[in-house]
């Protein structure tokens, strides 16, 4: 017999070994895509830390707090010697933070899940240097990263030497 052409089998093993192959480009595809995605969340991340730290920190370790208010749901306004009151607040619903004249809208596929914290503690001093410290707690996680990316700043201090009036409810 001379004729030319596939046999069932031989048509069925082909497309099933084309069907695997494909799939497994699909999942490889989908793979990369995923990575690719948190790569690009975290880069943004670190963009919007980066800008909120260096207006942040920078002030919490130049500047001497002399007062701390509250001013409502997700705002405090810090009072630095010598200067007006700065305000820091975060806007939940829009997604930004302002801290002063500064103002940063959080990446996509982040949220604030928390109000924005601020809280003193003291505690007992070691040859007479800082015996308190005020812990600034700004509450963020992402939809696409793993684990909670809270920004922490501490404001160590003298409470002897330097007492911050504190109007925190």
């Amino acid at each position: 017999m001379n004729k030319k052409g596939f046999t069932l089998v031989e048509l069925i093993v082909s497309f099933a070994m084309i069907s695997i192959l494909s799939l497994v480009v699909f999942r490889t595809t989908i793979n990369i895509q995923q990575k690719q995605s948190r790569n690009i969340a975290y880069s943004n991340y670190v963009t919007f830390y980066s800008a909120v730290n260096n207006v942040l920190q920078n002030d919490l370790v130049n500047k001497t707090i002399e007062e701390l208010e509250f001013c409502g749901r997700n705002c405090y306004k810090i009072k630095y010697e010598g200067e007006e009151s700065k305000e820091l607040s975060i806007d939940i619903e829009n997604k930004l933070i302002r801290y002063g004249g500064f103002i940063e809208r959080l990446p996509v596929s982040f949220k604030y899940y928390m109000d924005l914290t601020i809280s003193e503690d003291i505690y007992d001093a070691v040859d007479d240097h800082y015996n308190a410290m005020l812990t600034i707690r700004i509450p963020i996680n992402s939809t696409i990263l793993p684990n909670d990316k809270d920004l922490f700043y501490i404001y160590q201090y003298n409470s002897d030497i330097n007492p911050i009036t504190s109007k925190i409810s």
